[in-house]
Order: C-alpha cells, then structure tokens, then sequence
C-alpha cells in the first residue's frame, strides 16, 4: 500500500504541478485516496459521484479536435486514433460504446485520467496584420468506475468531452467553451457473442464569451468569469448511447454505436444568454482484429451530424443581441489503430484519425475548430494485476481557412494532445 501511494503521489504531483494544474491535480489525489481504499462498493460509488460532480465543475476548455470532440476519450483508445467500437478499453466504454463494459474481466476496475491538450492557433487580418492565440494550454480531467458482475456491467464517471476557445487580446476577443458529461452506463451479455449496452448522459456547458467589432473596434460581448474552469454562462442538458458488439470469430469483433443528440438550455448568467447551442448526434462502427495473440488491429467509422446541431448561435447581453452564424457540415472520421503486447506487462499502441473539415469556410476566430487528421501513439504498462497506467500522445498537422466579413483573413490550427490514466483493479 506505502508503494502504491507513493506512486501515486510521483504521478499526480511531481509530473503534472510544473503543467500548473494543481486545482485539478489536488483534486484527483483525494479522489484517488478515498478510492485506495477496498471497501463496500457504495463507498466506492459514492467517492465517484462526488468527483464526477467535481470535474464537471474543474474541467478546463477542451480544444476542438473532430469538431468540438476529441479524437479520442482515454489513453487506450486515444493512443489507437481514438478506435474504440470493438475492444475492451476501459471505464472511457462509457463513452465510447458502452457495450464494451461487457467485454471487461470480471470485478470491479477505477480510471484516474487527465489530458492535455496544447493549441497553437493564428489569425492573420491581412494587411500586415496577425495574432496568436493566448490559450495554448488546458486540461481535461476524467474519472470513471466499472463494475462486470456475471453478465451484467455498470458504473459511473465524468469526462471531458470537449469544447473550443481562443484568446487574442490586442484584437479585444476571447471566447472559452467547455463541455462535460456526467455518464451512467449498463451493458449486458446477451449469448457469449453478443453484448447491448446503453448510457444516460448529463450534460453540462459553460460559456465566455468577449467580442469586439474588428473594424471599429466597439465592444459587442463582454461576459467572463476569470475562470480556467468554468463560465459566466451555463447550460444543461440530457442525452444517450447505445451500442453493440458481436464476436464473429474468436478473433474478430464487431461494435457499433449511436449517440442521441444532446440538446442543451439556454446557457444564462452574467446577463448573457446564449441559444442554440447543442451536441451532435453521431453514428459508429467498427472492427477488432487479432492476427496474432500479442497484436490486435482495429478500424472504425464515425459519422458526425453536425448539421442538425451548430447551426446558429443566438447572443444576447443586454440590448445587445447577434446571430453568430456557424452552418456546420457533417463530419466523416476514419479511425485506424494497432496495439502489440511487446511484453507480458507492456503494450504499446499507435494510430491514425482522417476527418473533414466541419467548418469549410467563413471560420468565426472566437471559435477555429478546423483540425482534420491526427496521428496518434501511446503506451500501457500493468505493474501487477491490480495497478496499470496507460499514457497516450497525438499531433494534428497544421489547418488553414479563409474568411470572409467581418473577421476577414486567414485562421490557421495545429496542436498537440497527450492523455494519462492510471487504473485500479479490485
């Protein structure tokens, strides 16, 4: 037990207090203590709602990646493109395809994570003119607990799932997105080759937003709570997920999944109200293959409609009230990744992530989410049956689009994202 804490405390404090996220960092380490603790499983449960309260309230802005999602949702699925429809990875199932729990080991298993992400954003005005975006550094924390009894499985967690936001000071603009679920998820083993599995999803969004008018420089919107965490304005909402897997061979499995579309309140406060604003359903399928025992390849396809869901953001503060048009294109995302067991405790992983550009043209700045592909690697390493960490790295090339009025110029997005996750097994 003296071992596993100290560990712990190596991991939380020493690798990611120099990131500055010690807010975030504390909080985990409590969560993480109560958790060490092998008690009667509500005392487990308990702990976990209490932290998925916390990181809906902690989560930082997640850059965009696919959209406003990430590529992937935990190291493991993360490290493999962000494929997920067909393997066990995890507590992140609950995100990814909940049918998934069923293909876990029996007990009871604990996902301590966070991410980060770093941005590198530009917007060229023309006529000499350009800037870099401020916010080039957030964190995204996650907490999930599963439980496979028989042929049951269920559990509770919180995930960032994701967001946008930039800062350019000298041009008087600054926008800060940040949304976050709430997941209770159940699975279920129907025969030894097919598993249904479902998740209610609360939602949670915060908003900042300040604009000022690029060519006269007047302030339009000026609604900002100071907060790494959380916003002047705030929403909530109620959403779902459904999915399958099937075995079709003891060495091939089939996953799908659906995610209900999210529609979010009006997000208020500060005197500000925005309207509109609500999270895409989408559509997933996908396979994993063992050629070998030791290596498994894995592919999926995720639709994304975006079109039903960002389509015009309505504004208002005060008297002041603008349409910040978005017209969002639905998104396709191809997912390819391998995972190879090198060694009995070590397995390395890698990926690939092909999408389209949601937003083609006429890029609002306050909101760039242009990134199209990523590559993607990562580790997991088993210290003994009970404790593993997974750790997941990905880089998204350089995008650029062009605008029209009246943000006239170039945006350009690049960015780097890395995931670590330690996990608890009882």
């Amino acid at each position: 037990m003296a071992w596993c804490c100290a560990v712990h405390i190596f991991t939380w404090y020493f690798l990611l207090l120099p990131w500055g996220v010690g807010r975030a960092t504390g909080m985990f380490f409590c969560v993480s203590q109560i958790l060490y603790v092998k008690g009667l499983t509500m005392r487990v449960i308990k702990s976990i709602v209490l932290s998925a309260l916390l990181v809906c309230g902690a989560a930082g802005t997640a850059f965009a990646t696919n959209g406003l999602l990430l590529e992937g949702y935990g190291p493991v699925s993360h490290a493999m493109g962000g494929t997920s429809m067909a393997f066990d990875n995890g507590a992140a199932a609950m995100t990814n395809n909940p049918a998934t729990l069923g293909l876990a080991p029996e007990g009871n298993r604990i996902d301590i994570a966070v991410g980060m992400l770093r941005p590198n954003v530009r917007w060229d005005m023309g006529q000499g003119m350009s800037e870099r975006s401020d916010s080039r550094s957030f964190v995204m924390p996650a907490v999930g607990y599963v439980r496979r009894q028989g042929d049951w499985a269920y559990g509770i967690g919180a995930y960032a799932l994701g967001g946008m936001g930039t800062d350019y000071p000298d041009a008087g603009m600054y926008s800060q997105l940040v949304v976050g679920k709430v997941l209770l998820p159940i699975a279920y083993n129907i025969s030894d080759k097919l598993t249904v599995g479902g998740t209610l999803e609360y939602i949670k969004a915060d908003m900042d937003l300040v604009m000022t008018d690029p060519q006269y420089g007047m302030r339009i919107f000026d609604f900002r709570d100071g907060s790494d965490f959380t916003g002047a304005t705030s929403g909530w909402g109620v959403s779902g997920k459904l999915g399958i897997t099937y075995k079709l061979h003891e060495r091939v499995t089939f996953g799908s999944a659906y995610q209900f579309k999210g529609e979010l309140s009006d997000l208020t406060g500060d005197g500000a109200r925005v309207k509109n604003l609500n999270m895409p359903a989408s559509w997933s399928a996908g396979f994993a293959v063992k050629p070998f025992e030791n290596v498994m390849l894995t592919a999926d396809y995720t639709r994304i409609f975006w079109s039903d869901a960002m389509k015009t953001l309505h504004v208002s503060q005060g008297n002041i009230a603008m349409p910040l048009k978005q017209n969002w294109k639905d998104q396709d995302v191809l997912a390819l990744g391998v995972a190879w067991d090198i060694l009995p405790q070590l397995t390395l992983r890698g990926g690939v992530n092909f999408a389209n550009n949601p937003i083609q043209d006429n890029v609002v700045p306050l909101f760039p989410a242009i990134i199209r592909n990523h590559y993607t690697t990562g580790f997991g390493y088993r210290f003994n049956e009970n404790h593993s960490v997974d750790a997941s790295f990905g880089y998204a090339p350089k995008v650029e689009v062009s605008n029209g009025a009246p943000f006239t110029g170039t945006v350009s997005h690049s960015q780097t994202t890395s995931q670590l996750m330690y996990s608890i097994k009882f």
